[in-house]
């Protein structure tokens, strides 16, 4: 039980990490979000392999090649999941993106779940699913388009499809192996930065990138696609990859309210009441005892 509770605790903390990079790091860096992916995942890879290095554990990279499809599945899926969301925000609105790509949780716990991990479909990882995602709609209901079949929505399920899909394989292999979340996230940075290579050379190429503005990318990097990923693949080793995507809700909110803090952004009623629907929906699942 207690090694639960510190799994959802290391859930939090990275959700808390991916809300002060949506609610306050993206607007501090001033770099589109092409750039602020690709070199933060350099960035985030480096950093993992100078700190494998320097505790001379490099061997562990070695040691998990035998896992190597499912590490660069994982990769490739994260890629294409954080791409195909951005297109998102590029093509429809803001509220559009963020709903379509958090159903991600409800994909998990209806399909990858049980066809991945072997895992029952249970009745409470559904309701506070479902009551999360009431949560988001109460939150940006107001802002959503009135295009149904708009190129942007179809671009967010996408990416809420491949958000899910390297979750259960991140889940099955943090419950099943013990390959060290450093060599995780090493394949979980290395990958993309490698996809989005060329389109941040032709960023950069484009416009000007200053040492400060390098630097904020570099602790973009090493804190949220580094550190906050340890986090969540050590706590998907303790808990349900159910329970912890319902807590992948609490990013959006806790977004809006540092927003709020920091940038003086209005805080309504609904984004109060659909934040605690959220809430309760984590309480629910941390409190599951299945």
């Amino acid at each position: 039980m207690k090694q639960k509770s510190i799994g959802y605790l290391e859930i939090i903390v990275a959700v808390s990490i991916w809300a002060l990079s949506s609610g306050i790091l993206v607007r501090w860096i001033s770099q589109g979000a092409i750039v602020l992916y690709g070199v933060g995942a350099m960035a985030g890879a480096f950093f993992v392999l100078l700190y494998l290095f320097l505790t001379k554990r490099i061997s562990e990279i070695q040691k998990s090649y035998i896992w190597r499809k499912e590490l660069f599945w994982i990769g490739l899926f994260i890629g294409l999941n954080n791409g195909l969301f951005f297109l998102a925000l590029k093509t429809t609105t803001i509220a559009n993106a963020i709903i379509t790509h958090y159903f991600a949780p409800i994909v998990l716990v209806l399909i990858f779940a049980p066809l991945i991990l072997r895992q029952k479909i249970r009745k409470q990882h559904i309701f506070a699913t479902v009551l999360g995602f009431i949560g988001l709609i109460v939150v940006f209901g107001s802002q959503i388009g009135n295009e149904i079949f708009d190129v942007g929505i179809i671009l967010g399920l996408a990416s809420a499809v491949f958000f899910a899909w390297h979750t259960a394989i991140e889940s099955k292999l943090a419950t099943n192996t013990k390959i060290d979340p450093l060599v995780e996230v090493l394949y979980k940075n290395g990958v993309p930065a490698l996809m989005f290579l060329p389109f941040v050379i032709g960023e950069i190429a484009e416009n000007t990138v200053t040492m400060i503005d390098f630097s904020k990318l570099i602790f973009y990097g090493i804190l949220v696609l580094g550190i906050s990923f340890i986090l969540v693949y050590r706590g998907l080793a303790k808990v349900s990859s159910q329970s912890a995507s319902v807590l992948f809700y609490g990013e959006p909110i806790g977004a809006i309210i540092l927003a709020w803090i920091v940038w003086n952004e209005s805080l309504n009623v609904s984004v109060v009441l659909g934040g605690s629907l959220v809430l309760l929906a984590g309480y629910l699942v941390t409190k599951n005892k299945g």
